[in-house]
């Protein structure tokens, strides 16, 4: 999950085209157009990604005159996002373990 001025970022993988994708997850119902989604190929780059999009957005508000939508707090997608995420650790761990099988560890 990334996280920057307040908005949240939930982080996903396409691998058919090897790439990265966040999107906004706390936005409220009007979502924003810039920072709506992010996509690199790391993850150092989709977070940098993912914070200009959010920098884009509230430049161009500032420059409009108009009020950007301000994050909204919600813990239970924020609890969701969390768990999510540590389950996804410990399953990438459990694989490169070969699952407790030595031969798929191997490979």
């Amino acid at each position: 999950m990334l996280e920057y001025k307040g908005y949240l970022g939930e982080v996903s993988y396409d691998d058919e085209a090897d790439v990265l994708h966040a999107r906004m997850i706390n936005s409220g119902s009007y979502p924003i157009a810039n920072a709506e989604a992010a996509d690199a190929a790391d993850a150092a780059s989709l977070e940098q990604e993912f914070r200009c999009s959010i920098d884009m957005y509230l430049e161009g508000c500032e420059e409009l005159q108009i009020d950007p939508v301000s994050p909204v707090p919600d813990p239970v997608r924020q609890q969701r996002a969390q768990l999510l995420a540590a389950i996804t650790d410990d399953i990438w761990a459990e694989a490169a373990t070969g699952f407790g099988d030595p031969e798929l560890a191997s490979e």
